[in-house]
């Protein structure tokens, strides 16, 4: 049975020329936008800059960046904390709620604390 696989380019600081050459070989999706990518400038667009000027699937993020519609999908990173527990063991390091923030036990931000619905419904009917 033949299987496809759909190649997504995500948390890359991949520049121009190389992310052009990427969807020239089959890319056809980009997920985590802006996170783990150069700011987008008019003299290095880079990663960014390709992804919003192509015919490719794109995170939540680009939507209102985007002039072709409905092609757009959403990545959830959510933590069991969401209608769980306030606790949990990410990777061996306790990770807690705080504020409405996962945070390690130093403070530091560690994941997201949404749920799904909550990310979407600002994009929704736009």
């Amino acid at each position: 049975m033949a299987k496809r696989v759909i190649i997504s380019l995500g948390c890359s600081d991949a520049d121009f020329h190389q992310t052009q050459a990427v969807l020239k070989q089959g890319a056809r999706v980009f997920t985590h936008m802006f996170n783990a990518m150069s700011p987008m400038m008019n003299r290095a667009p880079e990663i960014l800059a390709v992804a919003i000027n192509s015919d490719t699937i794109q995170g939540s993020l680009a939507i209102r960046a985007r002039s072709i519609p409905d092609w757009i999908f959403i990545v959830s990173d959510s933590m069991p904390s969401v209608d769980g527990p306030d606790q949990l063991d990410l990777y061996g390091r306790m990770v807690v709620l705080q504020n409405g923030r996962l945070v390690n036990l130093e403070g530091i931000l560690a994941d997201v604390h949404i749920k799904i619905s909550q990310a979407v419904t600002p994009f929704i009917n736009q």
